[in-house]
């Protein structure tokens, strides 16, 4: 079930350096997510206002791919180009996709995620999302790759993961010791205490992502079909529930318009890097230079997430 390197054709010089191309481009995307979100919750928007955005433009994005594949998972796709081809075959012959599946895939990088993660940026540097969110995805998957999906769990994995559990313990200490060197008494304890409930919904977003990605695995999704089950289901479950909030218990739908036109460049540019740019795009390029240069491999760029993320935060945050 988890690809192999026997599994994976050598890509020829051309197909990988453009993988490789493909991988770092994903990982500088992902990477600007965490000081980008905070920027643009900085003005009048706020966590629920981004996640409406995000998955509403992905939502309508992805929904003609979503009507094309339909709700049946498609066979795996070792090469670009092969799901054309046994789409509508696989379409035909295969059981619809589990229930549990769907609530696996859109709880773990739809809606429930992104207020997880984007919640945590009220709370703690984006920087530490960089380091935490990312980390805890891939400790947590490759554990039960391990576990469940008979993955491969050598010296060298067991090594990196042990310098992740690092990386979050030094995140997790740097972020109490802010409070403490910011303030005194209490407030000192508040603050730190805050910063260290944000590393905590990182981690439960890891934990989700994780989720996403072992259950794509096992019901075999290819990563187009799993955007578009995530994109469309989070646009029908959440969005109605965004805007009935606001008629009830909010200002209105009116002052929701309102609130938007006052911040129409910023909801603009949230919808491209949000729901193009990281929602899909990124996904795309990443499971290119997966399909190139194998899981083991293409796991490396999901690795340099933190470090993209730490490097813009400084000039943006």
């Amino acid at each position: 079930m988890a690809a192999s390197r026997a599994d994976t054709p050598a890509p020829n010089r051309r197909e990988f350096w453009l993988a490789v191309l493909s991988g770092l481009a994903a990982a500088s995307i992902w990477g600007g997510w965490p000081a980008i979100s905070r920027l643009g919750m900085q003005s009048e928007l706020d966590v629920f206002d981004l996640t409406a955005i995000r998955y509403t433009t992905s939502g309508l994005l992805l929904l003609p791919v979503l009507w094309r594949l339909g709700l049946r998972p498609a066979a795996p796709d070792s090469r670009p180009g092969s799901a054309r081809n046994q789409t509508n075959q696989t379409n035909r012959t295969r059981a619809p996709i589990p229930w549990l599946a769907l609530a696996l895939l859109i709880y773990g990088a739809g809606a429930p995620y992104l207020l997880l993660a984007a919640g945590g940026l009220n709370f703690a540097p984006a920087a530490h999302f960089g380091v935490v969110g990312p980390s805890t995805m891939l400790l947590v998957t490759s554990f039960c790759g391990w576990l469940w999906q008979g993955d491969r769990f050598d010296g060298p994995r067991l090594s990196g993961m042990l310098l992740i559990l690092g990386g979050i313990a030094v995140s997790g200490v740097d972020g109490l010791r802010s409070g403490i060197q910011k303030d005194s008494g209490d407030l000192a304890g508040l603050d730190g205490g805050r910063v260290a409930f944000g590393d905590l919904l990182f981690v439960l977003a890891g934990l989700a992502w994780a989720a996403y990605t072992l259950s794509a695995r096992h019901w075999r999704f290819s990563a187009l079909h799993s955007i578009a089950v995530v994109g469309v289901g989070s646009l029908v479950l959440y969005t109605p529930l965004y805007l009935a909030w606001h008629a009830i218990f909010g200002e209105g739908l009116p002052a929701l318009y309102a609130k938007y036109a006052r911040e129409a460049d910023n909801v603009l540019f949230q919808s491209l890097f949000q729901g193009v740019l990281s929602a899909f795009l990124a996904l795309f390029l990443y499971t290119r230079a997966v399909s190139a240069l194998g899981a083991a491999r293409g796991a490396v760029f999901a690795a340099l997430v933190p470090g993209a993320a730490t490097l813009m935060a400084i000039p943006l945050l």
